[in-house]
């Protein structure tokens, strides 16, 4: 059985491994020239990583589970550049290459006019090397991440801030910091992107402020080159602004309505943040938030998906699926998590997926 897998960075590659290991055919579309996603950097390219990019998880948290980091090669802070090469020597250890066609952009993903819950068919338009090519799969994994449609502010959420005078960006377009030399800048969101802009660019400006909602220091309103924060300090003489606002989750291949999408805070409704319901043979792998690292979550819900697919384990009924999703959002509300409500912890996450995959084995 072949199984279509969208995009060949992280999750794509650790899905193309367990599809392979269950003795199933991975055929991947990388819309780049090159393996990596965020990781492979390319400064032109906006859906690249920046420059100083490091990571901020320790190696054994960071490593797939079947393939050990050297730990001369990898220290526990490592550069994109050895992340990237990590990618390359685990595609080639398990001879993923191979199974990934390059230059290849997906345009469109629908239901076949055959398709049936029984019967999974999904029609896949990719754009390879300027040709269109068509293909059926009975399962789709959407390994591609949602960096794609970055979430700014507007004069609503801030008001003033058409006046403002100075430089904006969001950490989508950040790739080095020369261009805060000497400036007075605001770094506005302090989550991971944040975090990490602003310890690359505070040695370089000449004030380095951080801002965020969360901790009260939110940008109140803006009059042309001041900022007029929540805490009532007022910051003048800004130059640029830098929105690390986040993402909203858009899938442009996808048509309008094919997931259940939320905004404020954006969101999708997922069974465990991985199946949307009634799209039997469709994953969407690597969509959470963890406090930690991301691969082995990755990996986790590829080991999940490629059961199913190999007809090892199945999801449970629909009924139980919306019950999990509606809990789901009502602890966004009770637990105030709004910020990061695609949140999974580890290990508890892969407990819970240990289970469904042994209560509902064939």
């Amino acid at each position: 059985m072949e199984v279509c897998v969208i995009g060949a960075g992280m999750s794509g590659l650790v899905m193309a491994k367990k599809l392979l290991d269950h003795s199933l055919v991975p055929v991947v579309f990388e819309q780049t020239n090159e393996i990596g996603g965020l990781w492979n950097y390319r400064p032109s390219d906006c859906h690249s990583c920046y420059e100083s990019l490091h990571t901020n998880t320790s190696r054994p948290g960071t490593q797939f589970s079947d393939f050990a980091m050297d730990p001369d090669v990898y220290p526990n802070k490592m550069s994109h550049v050895l992340v990237h090469n990590y990618f390359q020597e685990y595609s080639k250890e398990f001879g993923i290459m191979e199974y990934i066609t390059f230059n290849a952009k997906v345009l469109n993903l629908c239901e076949n006019e055959e398709h049936t819950i029984e019967e999974n068919r999904w029609d896949v338009d990719v754009d390879i090397d300027g040709k269109i090519y068509k293909y059926t799969f009975e399962a789709v994994a959407i390994c591609n991440g949602h960096h794609f449609s970055e979430i700014w502010p507007t004069s609503n959420d801030i008001p003033g801030l058409d006046t403002f005078s100075g430089v904006q960006i969001h950490s989508h377009n950040y790739r080095m910091n020369e261009f805060t030399t000497n400036k007075t800048v605001i770094v506005a969101g302090l989550s991971i992107s944040g975090g990490d802009i602003g310890g690359d660019i505070e040695d370089v400006t000449r004030q380095c402020i951080y801002s965020s909602r969360r901790y009260g220091t939110g940008i109140k309103k803006i009059l042309k080159d001041k900022a007029y924060l929540e805490n009532g300090v007022i910051v003048k003489h800004v130059d640029i602004i830098i929105w690390c606002w986040g993402y909203r989750y858009e899938y442009p291949f996808l048509e309008k309505g094919f997931l259940e999408i939320q905004e404020n805070p954006s969101r999708i409704s997922l069974f465990q943040r991985v199946f949307p319901i009634n799209k039997p043979g469709i994953a969407l792998i690597g969509t959470p938030t963890v406090n930690g690292s991301l691969h082995p979550v990755a990996e986790k819900q590829s080991e999940w998906f490629a059961k199913i697919c190999a007809k090892d384990t199945n999801l449970p009924p629909t009924l139980e699926m919306e019950k999990e999703i509606d809990s789901w959002k009502n602890g966004i509300e009770e637990y105030n998590v709004s910020y990061r409500p695609m949140q999974v912890t580890i290990p508890q996450y892969f407990d819970v997926i240990d289970r469904y995959i042994k209560d509902y084995a064939n």
